[in-house]
């Protein structure tokens, strides 16, 4: 049995889902842990367990910590190989293989690690402590690209690592493109940093047809649907609040333009592999993007969508809109050389093969 566990809602994270779907394809009986999770979420091919936690909001992750050491302790001798997602996850990995020297896999979904000249919290520099303590006892580390499988290697001194996309496995064109709505969608954390407030307050500029959707959550939702009414936006734009993924897929795939915004504040941040640039090329939905070289890299390459310059202000956020709604077929008619280039297939086979390797 290969066992996993993420400190995230699974029915909203596609990569464990993904990651999970495509192990038990090799005919291997998968578990996922996860915490305080929808009790009701099903998977056709593995296990869902959910440890559900009453603990006051700054110990949650501490009684979920101890709940997994417990259970991975006392089925160590079912378990062929600990899986462990996120940087929250490392501790439950390197004590594992402590007590047991049995092998595990960290999947690194953020690059946590920074530049001397960037701000971090103590929050961060608390996690970053954990995975530098048990990280090299890992017998594979997983990222989300190259450029962080890189910078993981040489910062930690990794013997084996690999990088596995977060591409998306969802069907191509499900909807056809008479049937887009004049929707621009946001998935996403709904703060300031993402640009949020960026885009409602510029989304007075727009094309009255246009609505903005936004899907998503954080602290900041109450205070987001107040300045909506404040600016009488009225039903031009809109909040769904966290979807999981199969509502995500559905309330997106008819959206016209898609929005895919960090803030270049971090490395992390600096070097992102959204899940969204997948989604939206197989949903065929043109991009607006920021300035991640990630992301510049392979809209100009395939030319999916346009780049923004948030710093060029309100103006040029309606001319991008303006210039692909004028040009849609131009830029629905390149994305299946990128789909093309990157498929979720030959992504999830690097995941078997080493996965296989490790349990030979």
């Amino acid at each position: 049995m290969v066992l996993m566990i993420v400190y995230n809602q699974i029915q909203y994270d596609a990569r464990v889902i993904r990651a999970a779907e495509t192990i038990a394809d090799l005919g291997i009986k998968v578990k996922v842990i996860s915490c305080n999770s929808d009790i009701k979420y099903r998977n056709d091919k593995f296990e869902s367990i959910v440890f559900l936690s009453k603990a006051k909001r700054q110990w949650i992750l501490v009684h979920f910590w101890w709940q997994c050491l417990k259970y991975v302790l006392k089925y160590r001798k079912n378990i062929s190989l600990l899986y462990v997602h996120d940087y929250y996850m490392p501790i439950i990995g390197g004590l594992y293989h402590v007590f047991t020297k049995r092998k595990w896999v960290y999947d690194a979904h953020e690059l946590i690690f920074y530049h001397k000249k960037d701000k971090i919290s103590y929050r961060n520099k608390f996690f970053l402590c954990l995975e530098k303590m048990f990280v090299k006892s890992a017998s594979l580390v997983v990222a989300a690209n190259e450029e962080r499988r890189k910078l993981m290697s040489y910062v930690y001194k990794l013997k084996k690592t690999i990088y596995v996309l977060n591409v998306a496995n969802v069907k191509r064109d499900k909807v056809g493109l008479s049937l887009k709505r004049n929707i621009i969608v946001y998935q996403g954390y709904l703060s300031s940093e993402r640009g949020v407030d960026f885009f409602i307050n510029n989304h007075l500029q727009v094309d009255e047809k246009y609505t903005l959707k936004l899907i998503g959550g954080g602290p900041q939702l109450e205070h987001y649907k107040e300045w909506v009414n404040k600016l009488k936006l009225g039903n031009r734009v809109v909040f769904t609040g966290l979807l999981d993924q199969k509502r995500l897929y559905e309330e997106s795939q008819k959206s016209k333009i898609g929005i895919i915004t960090y803030p270049l504040n971090d490395l992390n941040n600096y070097y992102c592999s959204p899940n969204k640039i997948f989604e939206y090329a197989k949903m065929k939905i043109p991009m607006i993007v920021t300035k991640q070289p990630f992301l510049m890299t392979l809209i100009q390459k395939y030319h999916m969508g346009e780049v923004l310059d948030m710093e060029k202000g309100e103006n040029e956020y309606k001319k991008i809109i303006d210039k692909i709604d004028s040009n849609y077929s131009y830029y629905i008619e390149r994305m299946d050389d990128f789909l093309n280039d990157y498929s979720a297939d030959r992504e999830l086979e690097k995941l078997k093969v080493a996965i296989l390797d490790i349990l030979e």
